[in-house]
């Protein structure tokens, strides 16, 4: 990390200071710089010290930008001390994106302010100490890390979005995905998985075996890209619904009909994808 983008990023962060957080739409106007913080270092720190793809990076949100550069920095040192920090902004966000009336609370945005200098001191110690080791990966050390968080990520998409093609893989919404089908994930986590464990024991790699995750980081790559495009836009990935804010009353009895807790969600309206909900009481 170079001298001129720390003092980049200094700045990002006196812009954040210069909004007094007396009214909520300068509550809901300073996330964006604290939001485009992290985004903005989770980026750097990944391509030009974890040597993950930028175009792919680019194309995600926090959450999953956090969770892709996670996997490089968890062969280092334990992330889990940040994880309820960026999730927390992730949630901030995403609510101000979908509803026009949330007023994000004053002391959590301070607070998370307050420890983003920390963050960044850590992550970019932490990359740092990736690249070093990452350098003298042998080339099979360097493919099974590859293909395990590859797989990973596979594994994650099947269970958000199930083993049918959901709507951000079709067709008709985006051609190029037709080479590299969705229905092929289920295959290749097996596939590579079960050659990891010949890896594991000395086994050679093969031409397949690149041949393989190639694929599988084509299916990702176009996936993540199109997923966010939709998700900007409101629209569920998994089956093309209106993403919308909700809230239910939770309790009330026939002697006292007040409730006794509001359940808050940001999800599809039509199915079960969800970006975000939380029970408060009242």
């Amino acid at each position: 990390m170079t001298e001129k983008a720390s003092d980049r990023y200094s700045k990002i962060l006196e812009t954040f200071d210069s909004q007094k957080l007396e009214s909520m739409y300068e509550r809901r106007t300073a996330c964006k710089p604290l939001y485009d913080y992290f985004q903005t270092l989770i980026l750097e720190v990944g391509v030009k010290l974890c040597g993950l793809d930028q175009n792919t990076l680019k194309q995600t949100h926090l959450k999953a930008r956090w969770a892709i550069v996670q996997y490089c920095l968890s062969y280092i040192d334990n992330t889990k001390d940040w994880e309820d920090m960026i999730r927390e902004m992730s949630k901030i966000r995403e609510k101000i994106e979908h509803n026009d009336e949330y007023d994000p609370m004053a002391d959590r945005l301070r607070e998370i302010r307050k420890r983003a200098p920390e963050f960044k001191d850590w992550i970019v110690r932490v990359a740092r100490e990736y690249y070093k080791k990452s350098k003298d990966f042998t080339f099979k050390e360097a493919f099974y890390h590859l293909s395990d968080r590859y797989i990973a990520e596979a594994e994650w998409m099947l269970r958000e979005y199930g083993e049918k093609t959901p709507y951000v893989a079709k067709p008709e919404y985006s051609k190029e995905l037709e080479e590299y089908p969705y229905q092929q994930l289920s295959e290749l986590v097996k596939t590579l998985g079960d050659r990891l464990k010949d890896i594991a024991s000395l086994g050679p790699i093969e031409r397949t075996d690149l041949e393989k995750l190639v694929q599988l980081v084509k299916i990702i790559s176009h996936l993540k890209g199109k997923e966010e495009i939709l998700l900007r836009n409101s629209v569920c990935p998994k089956c093309g619904g209106a993403i919308k804010e909700t809230q239910a009353y939770i309790g009330g009895t026939y002697d006292d009909q007040e409730p006794s807790a509001v359940h808050y969600r940001i999800g599809c309206e039509k199915c079960d994808y969800e970006l975000d909900s939380e029970t408060i009481d009242l």
